[in-house]
């Protein structure tokens, strides 16, 4: 990993899938290591649990894989693509990797074809909401009204004033990653200038005298340590009247009702919350395939500045995305004033958000 740096994500997920195909191979020398023996890991790998360390944590692949059938309904196993490009893939490029060091004299992965694995068709497809969508999803009761805390997805006179609420319109009005969002304190919302805005800070500095945290979250790259202003229309919608009664309720973070992440590479996880919208209030605003996902906002926000003639340099910065060409090496940062006008011409026609602010 040294030799090929790709980022933290990158080394945490070939930490992950060593150590599982080392479990699962036992003590073996590393020459000793022939095709068969990543066949076999490959076929379970097909059976392995969907979000086994979560579900089936400290159990082998082996013993998860019985484990999960023996469930009554047992979860849904990964998918063939799934297994190819996030296990087989890596599993062949240490193997390529020791094959350069002449460690081996040959890739025992060379040949192996995973069953069911679809060639992607060109790149990953962006896929953003429509404005209909986005209409129909903040209609959910969700937004408007259910019947419980427990039931969130039944009509009612129940109103959430969290996360629930909160985060998708800060996802959708300023194309933050999910991640990042989940990690904010409320100090990072910065209101006390003429143009509001969010600090995104992907690591502490302790020779930083505005860095107020002591955590340290996680980040894809240095250009994803930025402000975001906020647009007008999050402002009108009540968003700093809520981060004003995080304050005054002494909570430290904007959303506190996220826990911390069983992932070491960020601190607090909205996982589970964005599960549920993907596998339940998301199929309910839209039959079209494929689906917009939470992450979409993000592509949905990217759209819309592309719509109202924001400059790509502007949403290179504002979406922590790094400069192209030769603007990589000599554009400088854009200060507050000049990224709040660019996005406070952005705008979504015939959105319709005014049944969501606060009183």
């Amino acid at each position: 990993m040294r030799q090929h740096p790709k980022g933290d994500s990158w080394e945490h997920k070939v930490t992950t899938v060593a150590k599982l195909f080392d479990d699962y191979v036992g003590a073996v020398p590393i020459y000793k290591i022939d095709r068969r023996k990543v066949r076999d890991f490959m076929n379970d790998i097909q059976f392995m649990p969907d979000r086994m360390a979560m579900r089936f944590p400290d159990l082998s692949l082996k013993d998860a894989i019985k484990a999960n059938d023996a469930r009554e309904t047992p979860y849904r196993s990964i998918s063939p693509n799934t297994a190819r490009d996030g296990y087989f893939s890596i599993i062949r490029w240490v193997f390529n990797h020791a094959l350069e060091l002449e460690a081996i004299a040959t890739n025992p992965c060379t040949g192996i074809r995973i069953s069911g694995a679809t060639k992607a068709k060109g790149k990953r497809t962006r896929n953003p909401f429509t404005v209909a969508e986005l209409n129909a999803f903040f209609r959910l009761p969700l937004f408007t009204g259910c019947l419980s805390e427990q039931r969130p997805n039944t009509p009612g006179k129940y109103t959430f004033d969290d996360h629930r609420k909160w985060a998708p319109l800060v996802l959708l009005f300023s194309g933050a990653r999910p991640s990042e969002v989940a990690q904010l304190a409320v100090a990072d919302i910065k209101s006390d200038g003429p143009h509001p805005y969010i600090s995104i800070l992907t690591e502490y500095d302790p020779e930083d005298p505005e860095d107020e945290r002591d955590f340290v979250v996680s980040h894809k790259t240095e250009n994803a340590r930025r402000n975001i202003p906020i647009h007008p229309q999050l402002i009108d919608l009540g968003f700093l009247s809520y981060v004003q009664r995080r304050k005054d309720a002494g909570d430290e973070r904007l959303f506190p009702g996220w826990k911390l992440s069983g992932d070491g590479r960020k601190l607090y996880s909205s996982a589970s919350w964005i599960r549920s919208l993907n596998e339940k209030q998301i199929p309910a605003i839209t039959m079209r395939r494929p689906k917009p996902t939470l992450y979409s906002f993000r592509h949905t926000w990217k759209t819309q500045m592309a719509i109202c003639g924001v400059p790509t340099q502007y949403q290179n910065q504002i979406l922590g995305h790094a400069q192209s060409g030769m603007d990589e090496h000599y554009l400088g940062r854009m200060d507050i004033e000049h990224t709040y006008k660019a996005i406070s011409r952005v705008s979504f026609d015939k959105l319709d958000l005014d049944h969501l602010k606060s009183s």
